[in-house]
């Protein structure tokens, strides 16, 4: 019943994919007999809201919880960061399978059975010292 925290404003935004989707990508790249000597961008192609996550979060878990926005900027993240896949569509005829909120639903299912420990005060001190105590 933690709120999720998120850094910065929360639209930031990025390009969440299922990793059964990864698995498929990297067995198109290796089936594939074309020789593809640049790279190959895998994602959806589709941006979500670092907050959209939050609130994608709290409605699956049918939760009243809202997301807790820090405003604090973490050094190295991207404000922006997704996938530009035309490549890998028109080069191995592949595209993502599963959309966020299915994913997500899996990523929880799969989840509920396994052994987890909640570490997240602790890395926030960690990470807090090495700013040197911000």
């Amino acid at each position: 019943n933690n709120p999720p925290v998120v850094y910065e404003d929360g639209h930031q935004i990025r390009d969440f994919i299922f990793v059964e989707d990864i698995a498929r990508a990297n067995v198109a790249a290796i089936e594939t007999d074309k020789f593809v000597i640049s790279p190959l961008n895998v994602g959806t192609g589709k941006t979500t809201s670092i907050f959209g996550i939050g609130e994608m979060l709290a409605e699956i878990y049918d939760s009243k919880v809202k997301p807790k926005v820090t405003e604090e900027f973490r050094e190295g993240d991207n404000r922006h960061d997704f996938a530009d896949i035309s490549k890998i569509k028109n080069i191995l005829k592949w595209e993502p399978k599963v959309n966020l909120k299915n994913g997500m639903e899996k990523l929880i299912e799969w989840s509920e059975n396994q052994k987890s420990t909640d570490k997240f005060m602790e890395a926030e001190a960690e990470r807090k010292t090495y700013l040197g105590g911000v």
